[in-house]
């Protein structure tokens, strides 16, 4: 008697089980859910043609993009036209090696633009379209890699090399540099085409270190920086010699690599990101860009805004096993789109 009592206690249980699991389930209507929005590339198109291959530096002026190659040569394209026009070829006091990739600070200043390294600042005249040295730097000053951003007067930057851990000033006034603070500088890990952007009155500096990317910002006496967000791990990314572009308050960055070849061009070795990235600086968070915009790469290209529009340029790629220099101007377009 007990036993069947215990049989059908057990069926009566399996049954009301199943009887609750076939139950609807009862959403509220009222409750809509949000649309997963993020920032994309959604349009890439191939404007123009650069006149030559190794670029030195650019910078924006009066609708036109100058650019300054490796052979001395200034070129200015016309964005309303379309056109590339030599400015300048003159043999003048410019030393393109000073002025390694991403490793000094361009500016406007006075409808001059100047160009400074830790070895010299340079000094154009868009009237007379020259180049003219401003202030040569005694050698073996113990920096080499520098950059920054001018600000009333002064130029405030920092040297990226292994160890260098000083924030430094140049004075327009007194032509002259001192150091005015310090910063953790764990090594040099290669740099974006812009490491520092000024977002609603507060420079950016983006970092890369040998595990991934560190952003901080710089202080009101420029003198200190503060870090926001601690090493993101982008180990397994190529990072150094990338792209970097701000839209609205965000850092894009990316399409980095490296390349070492022999003499003639052959590649021994290399190593590249084909991925953008993007760091809010409101929420303070990374996210990957989902579109991947080219299939080979731009190790060392040049990246811009003009008018809320955002190019690429320039750089190196790899064709049949041999380093290629990439001419084709690109304009991106980014858009936060629901995903």
């Amino acid at each position: 008697m007990n036993r069947l009592f215990i049989i059908c206690t057990f069926f009566i249980i399996i049954s009301c089980s199943k009887e609750t699991s076939e139950e609807p389930i009862v959403t509220d209507p009222d409750v809509v859910e949000e649309p997963v929005l993020a920032l994309d590339v959604i349009n890439i198109e191939s404007i123009s043609e650069s006149p030559e291959g190794t670029i030195v530096s650019k910078i924006i002026y009066d609708n036109k993009l100058y650019a300054v190659y490796f052979d001395k040569k200034t070129y200015a394209y016309d964005f309303l036209t379309g056109i590339w026009n030599l400015v300048s070829d003159t043999d003048n006091d410019i030393v393109p090696g000073y002025f390694l990739f991403g490793k000094h600070t361009s500016f406007i200043e006075n409808e001059k633009w100047y160009l400074f390294s830790n070895n010299e600042l340079m000094q154009y005249d868009f009237v007379i379209n020259d180049w003219t040295s401003i202030t040569r730097f005694i050698p073996g000053n113990g920096r080499f890699y520098s950059t920054g951003f001018f600000k009333d007067n002064n130029i405030y930057f920092i040297d990226l090399a292994n160890g260098n851990t000083n924030i430094y000033k140049y004075s327009f006034e007194s032509k002259e540099v001192s150091t005015i603070g310090t910063y953790e500088n764990p090594g040099d890990k290669g740099v974006l085409s812009n490491s520092i952007f000024k977002i609603e009155g507060v420079y950016y500096y983006s970092q890369l270190l040998r595990t991934g990317i560190r952003i901080s910002k710089f202080l009101s006496d420029y003198n200190e920086l503060e870090t926001l967000t601690e090493t993101y791990d982008f180990s397994n990314e190529v990072l150094e010699s990338g792209v970097s572009w701000l839209y609205e308050d965000k850092i894009i960055f990316g399409l980095g690599g490296y390349i070492f070849s022999e003499a003639n061009g052959t590649v021994l070795e290399s190593g590249f990101n084909k991925q953008l990235f993007v760091y809010d600086t409101k929420t303070n968070e990374f996210s990957t860009l989902e579109t991947i915009p080219f299939e080979k790469s731009f190790i060392s290209a040049q990246s811009f805004s003009y008018n809320n529009e955002h190019y690429l340029f320039g750089g190196n790629t790899i064709n049949n096993d041999q380093v290629a220099e990439r001419y084709t101007m690109n304009k991106l377009t980014f858009e936060v789109v629901e995903k």
